[in-house]
């Protein structure tokens, strides 16, 4: 199991829901033992499939006659002809001793000795939206172990991965230097730290992570009859994903469910018949990834959605709200397609 392999690596769990580079593909890729040829159809093979398909006849035919059978089927089938230009050698020019053929064929190469230049290095200019996963990772540290100081990359990758663990200093030491000496006795000591640096200084997209303050793309709006509000703010751009979650109206605090509700996805009420005529029930996305409600830490739960989405939420004894999902201008997006002209006309008038 390699440096990026592990479960604490693949499986984090951390805040935010960054989007790393190891969930599409590793940092590295072992060597392709694959077999050059695949498994032969031999003509004792032949023989015996043939005999077992004859075994289902029916039984009024002697075995005699069926082994004659047999005989000139395979007397009738004329011989395969080589072709005497593609003979390898002429056996009559051999002189009967063998050569000594220098072997070469590479050497194995040493876990220390591994190249690391496929390595995937990290954009000399981050995105929109992309952060610097060395930030983030800290950012976990400071949130789940206040008491751990990172001593080194190594620590910062592991601990910024893995949110479940006790903070207890002694112990997460340990641990983590156990993971860094199977690291290198499978990768060698270069290749850990080159990939590890390499992980840290990749920009890479966060989707889910609560919104800081005075964010002009966070969006607060009331709910009717309520005290809590439901609060928008982006996500992922790549993916056009924007996050709701709850609030209380008073403090701004998110809050987990604070009320039984339901949120529904429909068709955009102003052009229904441009979408298929479906709906469907929406779940956070933490109960979607299998964690119960009052296992969710408070105030962390959050649904994720998409730009011009609309939403109704529904409770019971009260009236549904419905809105809709702001959409982010991309001009990268505009400009890498087809150049054309485009007509001023409203979106909405009045029949």
């Amino acid at each position: 199991m390699t440096l990026l392999e592990q479960p604490e690596l693949n499986g984090c769990d951390y805040t935010g829901g960054a989007r790393t580079p190891w969930h599409t593909s590793g940092a590295y890729t072992t060597p392709n033992l694959s077999l050059s040829t695949g498994p032969r159809l031999t003509p004792l093979a032949l023989t015996e499939g043939f005999s077992s398909h004859l075994g289902n006849q029916p039984q009024h035919r002697s075995n005699k006659s069926q082994r004659d059978r047999v005989a000139v089927i395979m007397k009738t089938k004329p011989p395969r002809k080589r072709n005497a230009t593609k003979v390898p050698y002429d056996a009559s020019k051999r002189d009967g001793k063998r050569k000594a053929v220098a072997d070469t064929k590479p050497p194995i190469a040493s876990s220390s000795t591994l190249s690391v230049d496929p390595l995937p290095k990290p954009p000399t200019a981050p995105g929109k939206g992309m952060v610097l996963f060395r930030d983030v990772c800290l950012d976990v540290i400071r949130k789940f172990y206040p008491n751990t100081k990172p001593r080194n990359d190594f620590d910062i990758v592991q601990l910024g991965s893995q949110t479940k663990r006790a903070d207890d200093p002694e112990a997460l030491y340990a641990w983590i230097d156990e993971c860094h000496k199977s690291s290198v006795e499978i990768l060698g000591r270069e290749v850990t730290e080159h990939s590890v640096k390499t992980l840290l200084d990749t920009y890479m997209e966060q989707t889910g992570k609560k919104p800081v303050e005075d964010d002009p793309l966070v969006f607060v709006r009331p709910i009717p009859d309520c005290k809590y509000s439901i609060r928008l703010f982006p996500g992922a751009l790549s993916a056009s994903e924007y996050c709701m979650d709850f609030v209380d109206s008073a403090t701004g605090e998110p809050v987990n469910s604070p009320f039984e509700h339901e949120l529904w996805s429909v068709p955009n009420p102003d052009t229904p018949w441009l979408s298929m005529p479906m709906v469907g029930k929406l779940r956070s996305a933490e109960r979607n990834h299998g964690i119960k409600q009052e296992d969710i830490r408070p105030g962390e739960e959050k649904y994720f959605l998409r730009d011009g989405q609309t939403c109704v939420l529904m409770r019971p004894g009260k009236r549904p709200v419905r809105f809709t999902v702001p959409v982010r201008r991309r001009p990268e997006l505009q400009e890498a397609t087809e150049a054309v002209d485009v007509l001023d006309l409203p979106k909405v008038v009045d029949a």
